[in-house]
């Protein structure tokens, strides 16, 4: 630990002695890292004089420990994104359908663009939903977070949007 200056202006420290070393002209960091330690700074000593520690060793004492990888929610998302993807497919071969609702408009007036409009939203917009389910859960994955949440997410949004393009396609038959 530092001690305070011998004038005793407040605020104002002075290193301890073998707290830090000077190696040919240059400053470097002497001993194990605060990470291998496990202690903060002002509290780490070296355990192999003279050896420097690298930039790869040294860690900030704020900066957390890395995280370790979750086998099972990377397999889990991986499986979840292939449902995700098979209920995408589903939905587009479901939206083709939706073209049968034109039936009824021999007898009634249709706005033939909403049914244009519904019919594109069902077709694409589920393929959307699926690319940012994607995207999201890789970067969880890469992040370390835990990430099997979010292909349940994306397959509930593509069920909702296939629904919003059938709705919007059958409120234009008049």
């Amino acid at each position: 630990m530092s001690e305070p200056r011998p004038d005793g202006e407040p605020g104002v420290y002075t290193l301890p002695e073998g707290s830090f070393r000077m190696s040919e002209g240059a400053a470097a960091p002497v001993g194990r890292s605060v990470a291998e330690e496990g202690r903060t700074a002002a509290h780490a000593a070296p355990e192999e004089p003279g050896r420097p520690v690298s930039d790869a060793e040294a860690v900030p004492p704020t900066s957390d420990p890395p995280r370790r990888r979750r086998v099972w929610d990377l397999v889990l998302t991986l499986l979840l994104l292939l449902v995700a993807t098979g209920a995408a497919g589903l939905s587009s071969v479901l939206a083709l359908y939706i073209v049968l609702l034109s039936d009824g408009c021999s007898t009634v007036n249709c706005d033939y663009g909403q049914l244009n409009l519904g019919l594109w939203i069902a077709l694409s917009g589920p393929w959307a939903v699926w690319a940012v389910a994607v995207v999201v859960s890789i970067a969880l994955l890469v992040r370390r977070r835990l990430a099997f949440w979010m292909p349940i997410v994306g397959v509930a949004a593509i069920v909702g949007v296939w629904f919003l393009g059938a709705w919007v396609a059958a409120s234009g038959v008049g």
